[in-house]
């Protein structure tokens, strides 16, 4: 039996990915990437919460007590193998799911089932639930575990790709995580000839 636990889903979550996985699949339409995503041979599995950080809130010095809850997010099975990932919004509590994020199907979907299977194998007797901590600017997604009787502390994972600075397989604590991203966030807002007004985007 697995010591990581999903996170609850909200309440309508199947039915809006449901919705977005058939508006996705246009057999005669759509990229050839998304053909095998059958809405009737796909199935769903290891529902994590989406948790963002903003890129000036950590330069700035912040850390878990600045994300936001914005997403749930899956993996696309396909005969059994993770071919994708898949975000729905939903409110920041978590209960309600909105409509289509994003959906995912580069080095990022190989790269999380990896991070789950590490932090499986390194779990021992402890149980955690598992999130998704991001920070979009620097294509940085990060496994979170939140022990579910608090008795230890949070542990977080690196997932690949990832940038230079971290390593993806060893756990990081908050303390070492932050002060890794800290220096690479306000770098992005160092002024350059030419640059645009700021970071942004969405990875996943």
């Amino acid at each position: 039996m697995s010591n990581l636990h999903s996170t609850p889903e909200p309440h309508n979550a199947d039915v809006m990915l449901a919705k977005a996985l058939t508006r996705l699949y246009r057999p005669a339409e759509t990229l050839s990437s998304l053909r095998q995503f059958k809405p009737d041979e796909t199935r769903y599995a290891a529902h994590h919460a989406v948790y963002d950080l903003a890129a000036d809130a950590v330069a700035a010095g912040g850390r878990l007590d600045q994300v936001q809850r914005t997403g749930s997010r899956y993996l696309l099975m396909v005969k059994g193998k993770p071919s994708a990932t898949i975000e729905i919004e939903t409110d920041p509590h978590g209960t309600t799911a909105g409509e289509f994020k994003l959906i995912n199907h580069g080095p990022f979907v190989q790269g999380t089932e990896k991070a789950i299977i590490l932090a499986e194998s390194e779990a021992d007797d402890e149980h955690y639930d598992f999130s998704l901590l991001r920070l979009a600017p620097l294509k940085l997604l990060i496994l979170w575990l939140k022990s579910v009787d608090a008795s230890q502390a949070a542990r977080f994972y690196v997932i690949e790709p990832a940038p230079t600075a971290f390593r993806t397989d060893i756990p990081y604590t908050e303390d070492a995580l932050f002060a890794l991203m800290r220096p690479l966030a306000q770098a992005l807002f160092i002024r350059h000839p030419g640059a645009g007004q700021g970071p942004s985007g969405l990875v996943g």
